[in-house]
């Protein structure tokens, strides 16, 4: 799916290349290579997904796995989440039919200590300041998409008991990476819809 949009988008970009360096002049060579590199940079497809809520024509009802794929002709939405090889494409969302997209982000974490049993019997009392610590994490992540033929709301929720353990910390660098992808699917929008960009960190 996204491989797929991002090899078109790479031979879309190296036919622009090719026929820019055959401008003769050197200053519009020059302005076409740099136009083809930004239009790339506008284009390089992103995704984000979640569980869907809203009401868009299209998807009139709740779909549990929900992926967006934006992308240089507009935004797919497909029935599936990152897990799923094979998504179903519902519907494809051109441009001029995107209004905006917001996403709103709720972190919280909290700090534990613990005594093992494994500490108490090898540092007795001592083991009291060797407490073992425990990062507890939660994330909520609602990412709207405003369209002509309705919203589209996804709602991520995540639970982390320790984000120090092997597993707690491959599902705490996804969810840094899915608020990433959130980020970038909004510059993404601005660009497409012609909204004056705003200076968003990344």
């Amino acid at each position: 799916m996204n491989m797929q949009r991002e090899k078109e988008l790479g031979s879309r970009y190296s036919d622009a290349i090719k026929q820019a360096r055959q401008i003769k002049d050197k200053a519009e060579r020059k302005a076409a290579i740099k136009a083809a590199k930004e239009i790339y940079k506008r284009d390089d497809p992103v995704q984000i997904d979640g569980e869907y809520f809203g009401s868009h024509k299209a998807i009139p009802e709740h779909i549990k796995y929900f992926t967006m794929l934006a992308h240089a002709d507009g935004i797919d939405l497909f029935r599936g989440g990152p897990f799923n090889k094979r998504k179903e494409l519902l519907t494809t969302v051109p441009w001029t039919s995107v209004k905006d997209f917001s996403y709103t982000e709720n972190q919280q974490s909290n700090e534990s200590g613990r005594v093992t049993l494994t500490r108490a019997a090898a540092f007795g009392v001592f083991a009291l300041g060797m407490k073992k610590k425990k990062v507890d994490s939660k994330l909520e992540l609602i990412s709207t998409l405003k369209t002509k033929s309705g919203d589209i709301v996804l709602e991520y929720k995540s639970h982390i008991d320790n984000t120090r353990s092997t597993s707690g910390s491959i599902i705490n660098a996804s969810n840094n990476s899915l608020i990433k992808a959130n980020k970038k699917f909004r510059i993404s929008v601005i660009a497409h819809t012609n909204e004056k960009p705003e200076k968003i960190e990344i």
